[in-house]
């Protein structure tokens, strides 16, 4: 299945009401951080990004899970979507 940039943030905001059950679609912001907002925790960020790999088929290495990559919604879909084009 080929994604795009709209259909990633979909799949990762569905992600984060799963293992947040506490908010609501309304609550996320695709700008804001997602640990400095209170929008997932320590743990919840781990099971995201396990999921995220499983997910799309890919790998994170270690130097790439960083705040730059995976600070919001957005970012994380732009750097998903680039691993993707990478791995064609």
């Amino acid at each position: 299945m080929s994604h795009n940039i709209e259909s990633i943030k979909e799949i990762i905001t569905n992600q984060i009401l799963e293992i947040n059950i506490t908010i609501e679609k309304e609550d996320i912001d695709n700008e804001k951080g997602l640990i400095s907002n209170g929008i997932v925790d320590s743990y919840g960020f781990v099971e995201l990004t396990l999921f995220l790999e499983e997910k799309f088929n890919i790998t994170f290495l270690k130097e790439e899970i960083n705040d730059i990559n995976f600070k919001s919604i957005n970012t994380i879909s732009t750097f998903i979507l680039k691993k993707l084009k990478q791995n064609k």
